[in-house]
């Protein structure tokens, strides 16, 4: 009877196997992506707050988590901005990062310099 195939293990990505390009790319898909739905929970916080105040106070407009049952609904232009807000939160949160991971890289290069 023969044996069965061994289980192939999957190997760790070495370091070289990625360019320092793509790393970085991939970290800020990882940001873009993981903070969209903390940008889109505040962005939608935010514009009900706005709607609220806009609105006379009206109890039609409360925000989230008094918003009453009969509650006026969003039109799209309102939800296209929140979202178009809330996507450009993200962006600016991943090119920030990307950023500060640059200058904290040059930053180590200077320390190591032999020039220093």
């Amino acid at each position: 009877m023969p044996s069965p195939p061994a289980a192939s293990e999957p190997e760790e990505y070495e370091e070289e196997e990625f360019s320092p390009g793509l790393r970085a790319l991939r970290r800020g898909e990882v940001v873009l992506f993981g903070s969209f739905p903390l940008t889109l929970f505040f962005s939608y916080e935010v514009y009900d707050i706005y709607r609220f105040f806009a609105n006379d106070m009206l109890p039609q407009y409360r925000p989230w988590p008094a918003r009453p049952a009969d509650a006026v609904d969003y039109e799209d232009w309102e939800t296209v901005g929140v979202l178009v807000a809330a996507v450009s939160l993200s962006l600016t949160l991943a090119l920030t990062d990307y950023l500060i991971g640059k200058a904290l890289e040059r930053r180590a290069a200077k320390r190591r310099s032999p020039d220093r």
